[in-house]
């Protein structure tokens, strides 16, 4: 899957290798894999986790922001801001 995280002025992730995807809206945490179907939600503050086929995995805290799938193949988050990083601990403590 294709995944596209956007804030207003610029793409903060563009990752076209995702196996994957964990995220959390208001009614808790859920997954997406490839083949999902069409979907649209709110995203709580929360950091979004997602795995590429070899296994590594990669994390994003958003302060809020809206998550759509599309045909099973792209997933795009828009967020009013985006902190990308290799530290789960400190993309916690930032959300």
């Amino acid at each position: 899957m294709r995944l596209v995280i956007t804030e207003p002025t610029q793409v903060a992730v563009d990752d076209a290798d995702v196996a994957s995807l964990r995220a959390e809206d208001a009614s808790g945490s859920f997954g997406i894999l490839p083949g999902h179907a069409d979907l649209i939600t709110a995203l709580t503050p929360s950091v979004v986790m997602w795995r590429h086929a070899d296994g590594s995995e990669r994390w994003c805290a958003v302060r809020r922001g809206v998550l759509s799938v599309q045909g099973g193949r792209q997933v795009s988050i828009a967020t009013r801001q985006a902190q990308c990083g290799d530290n789960l601990a400190a993309l916690e403590h930032a959300v």
